[in-house]
């Protein structure tokens, strides 16, 4: 189990539960629909403040029935969570393809994974290090339906900024695909610049959207990250439109 803050799984996972329910009949006019999770973990998660189980975004994915997706591809790189995910995934058959190691390393494979019609990619990593805007690239290159739900960790970008604004420190440059993000920083919120740039970057691969792209989710005044969300059609970023403000536990985006 992957122990979790319960905001896992009331927005988190309530945007990605909503989002792909919403967007069924989109789905029903392609033969192959798939769904990619750079980072799986195990499959399910407990929530730490109460000990409640629930499915993680692999089942998610999986359980949904409506229309369902006909490839779903799994990456992880702890063998723990390989062998949860083999086990969890086995009653869906064929549908699944479970790889083990390291999604940025395997970027192109994942890719090349990912069948002709329309595809979800969650990208969910644990802090702003694993976040690799080459690995997006590569996502987004591999065909022009490829819409993202990527959890952008703002709360990191704060406690370690003065880590991250060393000279020789990779890991925001990586992440935004901005290699003079310092120079490019204003006197503000570094989190929040960040995840602008990282918008802007978005945009320079087609996704070009407007609607609440942004989601903040936070918990007692503090935030703990962005929920970005982004898609190449002006259908997908209408439905995230409408998932953000019918989804119950959702807060207002920011319009970009």
């Amino acid at each position: 189990m992957q122990c979790v803050g319960e905001w896992a799984e009331h927005d988190k996972h309530g945007y990605l539960r909503t989002y792909i329910e919403a967007t069924r009949e989109a789905r029903r006019k392609f033969t192959h629909r798939g769904f990619i999770d750079l980072f799986a973990g195990p499959g399910r998660v407990r929530i730490r403040e109460t000990g409640e189980l629930f499915d993680g975004s692999p089942l998610i994915a999986l359980k949904h029935e409506a229309v369902p997706f006909t490839r779903v591809i799994l990456s992880d790189l702890e063998p723990v969570n390989i062998a949860a995910l083999h086990y969890r995934t086995a009653q869906f058959g064929e549908r699944v393809e479970i790889v083990s190691g390291d999604s940025n390393a395997m970027a192109r494979e994942l890719a090349g994974r990912l069948p002709p019609g329309l595809n979800l990619a969650l990208i969910d990593p644990f802090g702003l290090e694993p976040l690799r805007f080459e690995t997006i690239r590569v996502l987004a290159e591999a065909g022009n339906k490829v819409d993202l739900f990527i959890n952008f960790p703002t709360s990191d970008l704060r406690r370690n900024h003065a880590l991250y604004r060393r000279p020789d420190n990779p890991v925001v440059a990586n992440a935004l695909g901005v290699p003079n993000w310092r120079e490019r920083l204003g006197t503000g919120d570094i989190a929040l610049q960040a995840a602008r740039l990282f918008v802007e970057s978005l945009a320079g691969l087609g996704y070009t959207g407007v609607h609440n792209r942004m989601i903040r989710v936070q918990r007692g005044g503090s935030e703990l990250y962005r929920i970005i969300f982004a898609s190449k059609h002006r259908l997908g970023d209408d439905i995230w439109q409408s998932v953000v403000r019918n989804t119950p536990m959702g807060q207002r985006g920011l319009p970009f």
